[in-house]
């Protein structure tokens, strides 16, 4: 499951005794092979955290790859983390100062040192809220700590996480589509602030972390998301077409057809063609192995990505009056 991310990809799991780890650049087909018979066994246990990363923070090499982990007196823990650090440097600097090291550049290795050090001052529990009080920014995350997993979200909650079963095991993921593709259920979203500790026997809430307001990723509904995920007890394809009626209603236009950008700008188009009246049609062809293009590290290779992406249907288009609706402008191109 790729979606979320396209530079790389990895596991982590806990064999009993230590973290085993299999991780590499592309995506998830790339990395873990069907074929590849040995996989099983090199990633043997029965807790793990998986990542795939596209980079807001940090290079993108194998080194700030997800998961990341770290040993210390407390034993092994794993950290796959969807958000962005926002005192990430400050934090940083001051561990640095205090003699710790760093691998990556990446802002998961922040928080993922700020967690260690304050487990192994406070213990588990009371370390990661001490922890929490510390981190400013975006965060979601699965922790594995030894054989316990362990999901975070930020006490704002602006980033989305969802628990699920499927059959006897739970799982953590940035996107309740997950639970579907894999004939489970989901549970409930993680709370803003929550920390749950989910063993063998069930799960539960240690804390919750409180702030007077919660803020939502906007862009989570508008781009991120699978349509056929649910956030917070919203649908994201209903909240598309509720942006493109309401976007009709804003600004109405006379026009002969509405023409969205695939893929995600579809259900907006969709919205804004029932709410006008005017008729939807298709008059862009997206390359179907395209990536996301906008997460490209250079404009020369955004630019040619695009020039792949997409292509017009001539006679779709020829003549007609078009309302063309993007999910979003980022980059412009």
């Amino acid at each position: 499951f790729s979606t979320g991310g396209q530079e790389s990809a990895g596991i982590a799991t806990f064999d009993g005794s230590m973290i085993r780890i299999k991780k590499g650049m592309g995506l998830v087909a790339d990395v873990f092979r069907e074929s590849d018979s040995s996989l099983k066994d090199s990633l043997p246990g029965t807790t793990g955290v998986a990542h795939t990363r596209y980079s807001t923070h940090g290079s993108k090499n194998l080194e700030n790859a997800g998961p990341i982990t770290i040993s210390n007196s407390i034993g092994y823990i794993a950290i796959s983390h969807n958000g962005e650090i926002t005192n990430a440097i400050q934090l940083r600097v001051e561990m640095k100062k205090r003699g710790s090291g760093f691998i990556t550049s990446s802002d998961t290795e922040v928080m993922l040192m700020e967690i260690s050090r304050n487990i192994i001052d406070l213990g588990i529990n009371a370390g990661l809220r001490n922890a929490v009080s510390r981190l400013r920014g975006a965060y979601a995350c699965a922790l594995m700590i030894n054989g316990t997993l362990y999901a975070l979200r930020d006490p704002m909650g602006i980033r989305p996480l969802v628990l699920g079963q499927v059959e006897d095991s739970y799982i953590v993921a940035s996107e309740s589509c997950v639970l579907d593709i894999l004939g489970g259920k989901v549970i409930r979203d993680v709370k803003p602030g929550e920390l749950i500790e989910i063993t063998p026997a069930g799960f539960k809430t240690v804390f919750i972390a409180s702030t007077p307001n919660t803020a939502h990723c906007m862009f989570e509904y508008v781009y991120f998301a699978r349509p056929d995920s649910i956030i917070d007890g919203s649908e994201v394809f209903r909240a598309r077409i509720e942006m493109g009626r309401r976007l009709a209603r804003e600004y109405p236009v006379d026009a002969d057809i509405v023409i969205p950008v695939p893929d995600s700008g579809r259900a907006q188009a969709l919205g804004f063609s029932q709410e006008s009246r005017i008729p939807y049609g298709e008059g862009l062809i997206k390359n179907r192995y395209s990536e996301r293009t906008f997460i490209m590290p250079t404009q020369e290779q955004r630019a040619s990505a695009v020039r792949l992406k997409l292509n017009p249907i001539k006679s779709a288009i020829a003549g007609n009056r078009i309302v063309l609706v993007e999910d979003s402008i980022v980059r412009g191109n």
